[in-house]
């Protein structure tokens, strides 16, 4: 293994593969808007489906904010529970790895949180204010119209880009039902 010059802090470190950083911090740090200890430090890399950071540092995937804590604060404790311990932002900022915004816990402590901050109200965002929706209201009830005229589903389908299912649940009130 040969020796190399840690891209981020300038330490001399062993090198493991094609590593830049030596450590987890420096692979979190590296990547981060570092900004002041009571300020969000967004992270600047890629960011996964789930809304958090994500990279792998020697060979283990890491979500950014998992990362940082353990590279700032040590391991994740376990909770009770047997799921293991999870990483809680007191900024409900996903980006986020300022450790001082980082807090352990449990997942039923994490879900109390998310509650206890208006996150939790699965279904009853309607419409277009749903944060998985596609179409807006008025798109809605245009299909609805068309459909009356006689349009087939398919070819609405095909005009505002969603699957044909997605036509169908609207025509059987299945989606949308609240208009």
């Amino acid at each position: 293994m040969a020796c190399a010059i840690c891209s981020h802090c300038g330490s001399e470190f062993t090198k493991h593969r094609s590593e830049k950083v030596c450590s987890l911090k420096c692979a979190v740090l590296s990547r981060t808007a570092v900004a002041g200890q009571d300020d969000c430090w967004e992270w600047q890399g890629p960011i996964g489906s789930h809304g958090y950071g994500a990279f792998s540092f020697r060979g283990t995937p890491y979500t950014t904010h998992r990362a940082s804590y353990e590279a700032h604060k040590g391991d994740i404790p376990d909770r009770p529970g047997g799921h293991g311990g999870v990483v809680m932002h007191s900024c409900d900022n996903r980006p986020c790895v300022n450790p001082h915004h980082l807090l352990a816990g449990s997942q039923l402590e994490n879900l109390q949180d998310a509650n206890s901050k208006n996150r939790m109200k699965f279904g009853s965002a309607k419409g277009e204010l749903a944060r998985t929706a596609i179409l807006t209201t008025q798109q809605v009830l245009d299909i609805r119209a068309r459909l009356d005229a006689g349009e087939t589903g398919r070819s609405l389908a095909k005009g505002y880009g969603v699957c044909p299912g997605t036509i169908s649940s609207i025509k059987t009130r299945k989606n949308w039902k609240h208009i």
